[in-house]
């Protein structure tokens, strides 16, 4: 089965920002994951996605989650703009993929999208079923099981000693996606 253009584009975009590394956190900014995602944007992005929220540590340590948070919100990126203008909101967070601001100017980070997605490379994004060699991206739901979310209850929990009714509100919502 072909791969999509679209499925192509979402795989090349993590090659880009992270050579595949569902555990990248970029040093400077805290850009977080595969495609890195800035942190600040998980909250809103969770919420248009219908995902809960799950915070950076979760994000990091699971791709599925991580693939569907991207496939929702790069994907929209995708069908509105096409490629080029997608790969260009991603990095600058507007569509004009000619622009010549930045390091490197967004147009060449944008040419270079566009090359990974049309190198024909391994790995390309299934956008269904397991994970696959070359660098496939596991794809699935998101997890759900109940000591997924407890594990990531409880360490919220202790990393927020003291947040008191905060932090209770936190997982009942989390808890309300079990």
């Amino acid at each position: 089965m072909a791969q999509s253009e679209r499925n192509r584009f979402i795989w090349a975009e993590g090659v880009q920002e992270s050579g595949g590394n569902y555990g990248a956190v970029n040093a400077g900014s805290g850009a977080l994951g595969r495609w890195q995602v800035m942190p600040g944007n998980l909250p809103g992005w969770e919420a248009q996605c219908g995902m809960p929220y799950a915070g950076g540590e979760y994000f990091l340590t699971h791709p599925l989650y991580q693939n569907r948070l991207v496939t929702c919100i790069l994907g929209r990126y995708y069908d509105r703009y096409g490629a080029r203008g997608a790969a260009s909101i991603w990095y600058s967070g507007q569509p004009n993929w000619q622009a010549t601001y930045g390091n490197p100017p967004v147009y060449q980070y944008v040419n270079d999208v566009i090359a990974i997605m049309n190198s024909g490379r391994p790995g390309t994004y299934t956008g269904g079923g397991s994970s696959g060699s070359g660098g496939s991206i596991p794809t699935g739901p998101i997890p759900t099981r109940a000591d997924d979310w407890s594990a990531h209850i409880h360490r919220s929990g202790e990393q927020a000693k003291g947040a008191g009714d905060n932090m209770k509100i936190h997982a009942r919502y989390l808890e309300s996606f079990l």
